[in-house]
């Protein structure tokens, strides 16, 4: 079985003990009522958001099946959580610049960011601020990890505007 990262964006009870879901980025899978006595109540109740399940594969008549064995809990909520404790023990190793002397005074006189590359494109930041946390963080749910760098351009954009 392989632990992965999938959203439900849709399902459908096909029988009395199996459902079938659509995911977002894995395609669809099932899950049985024999797998566990909540298996398939807990996915209906997380449609929409992102989670982390076991997946199992099974091949038939040269066709491949996964199906959801069991629900590990919500990616997002794992995932924001050892983000944010990794990107604190980043910033708080970056050793800090004196608030004076030529180098503070020639920081504070540079141009404003006001039409930067960056204000023009601020999925390029998002990307580079994902790049930078999926480098940093062995946790590799990409999808919770964009969320957050998504989340962290638009504080960054409100902040400064």
């Amino acid at each position: 079985m392989v632990e992965t990262e999938i959203k439900i964006v849709d399902f459908k009870d096909t029988s009395a003990i199996r459902t079938s879901f659509t995911t977002e980025n894995h395609g669809k899978m099932s899950a049985f009522k024999n797998e566990g006595s909540t298996l398939i109540a807990d996915l209906k109740a997380n449609v929409q958001k992102y989670i982390v399940v076991d997946v199992g594969k099974n091949k038939k008549d040269d066709r491949t099946y996964y199906n959801i064995r069991e629900f590990l809990g919500l990616a997002t909520d794992k995932s924001k959580e050892e983000i944010a404790d990794n990107i604190n023990k980043i910033a708080n190793s970056i050793p800090k610049s004196p608030r004076s002397g030529p180098e503070y005074e020639q920081a504070m006189s540079r141009k404003s960011v006001k039409g930067s590359a960056y204000e023009k494109d601020p999925v390029g930041l998002a990307v580079e601020v994902f790049n930078a946390i999926y480098q940093q963080t062995d946790y590799k749910g990409s999808a919770s990890q964009m969320v957050l760098a998504i989340d962290l351009v638009k504080q960054a954009q409100k902040a400064f505007s």
